[in-house]
């Protein structure tokens, strides 16, 4: 039985999306751990507006960096 492909993508991205909620894993490590490859976590974790690990704080997750001054403003 094939299942539609609305579904098939989103129970794919809710793969890609439960670690990076969970254990706020990079596009690499989710790849490794689901078999979906990291582009396309990459892709699907745009898409869903998660923020660049980077950006985060890592305890709480939230924003950390605001975004740059240029340096006309200063």
């Amino acid at each position: 039985m094939l299942l539609p492909v609305a579904d098939t993508h989103s129970r794919v991205e809710e793969r890609a999306l439960q670690p990076r909620r969970a254990f706020r894993a990079g596009p690499d490590h989710i790849s490794r751990e689901t078999g979906i490859s990291a582009r396309t976590v990459t892709r699907i974790l745009r898409r869903q507006g998660a923020l660049v690990l980077a950006a985060c704080d890592p305890v709480t997750g939230q924003r950390i960096r605001a975004s740059r001054i240029s340096p006309a403003a200063l």
